[in-house]
């Protein structure tokens, strides 16, 4: 075989793994709706009066679809306020899975039906400067999450986040209308019910990477960088923060290629998650 056929050949096993690849990644990638029903039916059998109060996800991609999506329910208990949890499900590889559960956050508020799902968001989202945002600085994450109002009117609304570099950019829109929100002030809308750490973005990174946490309440907050041996490399935040969602850049250019952990304490719990360094 001549050296011309031996490229030809390579060429063409590329481009047969390059489109599995895609069409694997294709099946991964779904809206917030699609496993709606199979999470509502695992959520029953955790616990009999579970409802659904919040959807998120920490990547979306331009078409509102991801590869997971995380489903947090509530369960309330009248007699005891205390004995109300949360359960925290996982929908991804076309299937749901219980993650864990917690003691009942601030401001949970039940979820109405009838709203739209993230495709549809994202849409009015990218019309509304979402595009505009992503031509101007290219690396942006968009994160997505659906909850509902703890005060009159009481709609569903969508939080579509444009992360660029060290700041977030916020289009919130109405999950029922589809109208979007001019002021998050004046929506008086519940603060965020959850402690949540989420996955740096880019990972792999080289050698600059961003941290998205979301406090509750206002609390101590340690955020902290550990490499494998347990060792200290880098202290990112050290102070007290207010509920809402927060974001640190990370710099590992002193570093050596490898595996870190991230860890997020605060008063009231600890997260951990792992990151790598290439360069």
């Amino acid at each position: 075989m001549t050296s011309k056929q031996n490229n030809s050949t390579i060429i063409k096993t590329l481009v047969f793994i390059l489109f599995f690849l895609s069409r694997v990644l294709a099946v991964n990638q779904i809206t917030a709706k699609h496993l709606l029903n199979t999470a509502d039916s695992l959520a029953i059998t955790l616990a009999s009066n579970a409802r659904l109060a919040r959807i998120e996800s920490a990547d979306i991609d331009t078409t509102g679809k991801s590869n997971s999506w995380t489903y947090v329910y509530l369960s309330f208990d009248t007699s005891n306020i205390h004995n109300s949890k949360m359960y925290f499900l996982i929908a991804q590889n076309n299937q749901v899975t219980f993650d864990h559960l917690a003691p009942l956050g601030v401001g949970p508020s039940i979820l109405n039906n009838g709203w739209m799902d993230s495709d549809s968001a994202l849409s009015i989202a990218e019309i509304a400067g979402g595009s505009d945002i992503r031509k101007r600085f290219p690396a942006c994450t968009i994160t997505a999450s659906l909850y509902q109002w703890d005060s009159p009117p009481f709609i569903s609304e969508w939080q579509i986040d444009y992360q660029c570099s060290d700041s977030i950019r916020t289009i919130p829109i109405n999950a029922t209308s589809g109208e979007i929100v001019t002021s998050v002030k004046e929506s008086n809308k519940s603060l965020p019910m959850l402690f949540e750490l989420y996955q740096n973005y880019p990972n792999p990174f080289n050698p600059n990477t961003v941290i998205r946490y979301q406090l509750s309440v206002t609390s101590q907050v340690d955020l902290k960088v550990y490499d494998v041996l347990g060792r200290v490399v880098k202290t990112l935040v050290h102070g007290i923060q207010k509920p809402g969602v927060h974001a640190a850049n990370f710099d590992g250019s002193c570093l050596s290629s490898g595996v870190y952990f991230y860890q997020l304490a605060t008063y009231h719990s600890v997260l951990q998650r792992t990151m790598v360094l290439i360069k």
